[in-house]
């Protein structure tokens, strides 16, 4: 990403990784490189992904044309919202689903509607735990 250039004020940035699907360890480090090309390393970061979570979910069909169904799990009751992100990290739709879930099983079906064909993410949030699924959708 680029950089501001030449700026005596403290800058943000931000990445995200849209690959976190497997439980683990993920280990993260920056490279600084000004413009003459010199270069440091910030500070290993460890981030820990575990699935010892209170619930299940299912995505299907996948890939799909227009609809996608979530099948959700839980021990207790949560709240659920959904949002959908292209490959480029985009946000596509925010809050397809954005409800209540109770304790016990809970299949919840997001419409595609108007979304063209192309790879996705959609963005699961349930409760304090957030998840990211890759999604295809197809030309019917």
């Amino acid at each position: 990403m680029s950089a501001a250039v030449n700026s005596s004020t403290i800058q943000k940035y931000q990445a995200k990784d849209f690959d976190l699907d497997q439980t683990g360890n993920y280990y993260y480090r920056l490279q600084q490189v000004d413009l003459n090309g010199a270069f440091v390393y910030s500070e290993i970061v460890l981030i820990r992904v575990s699935n010892e979570l209170d619930l299940a979910l299912e995505m299907y069909p996948n890939p799909t044309t227009d609809l996608v169904n979530l099948d959700i799990s839980l021990k207790n009751p949560e709240k659920l919202d959904v949002s959908i992100w292209d490959i480029s990290g985009k946000l596509i739709r925010a809050n397809v689903l954005n409800v209540q879930l109770e304790e016990g099983q809970n299949t919840k079906t997001i419409n595609l509607e108007g979304i063209p064909a192309g790879m996705y993410t959609l963005h699961i949030k349930v409760g304090q735990d957030s998840f990211k699924k890759k999604l295809i959708v197809v030309d019917e």
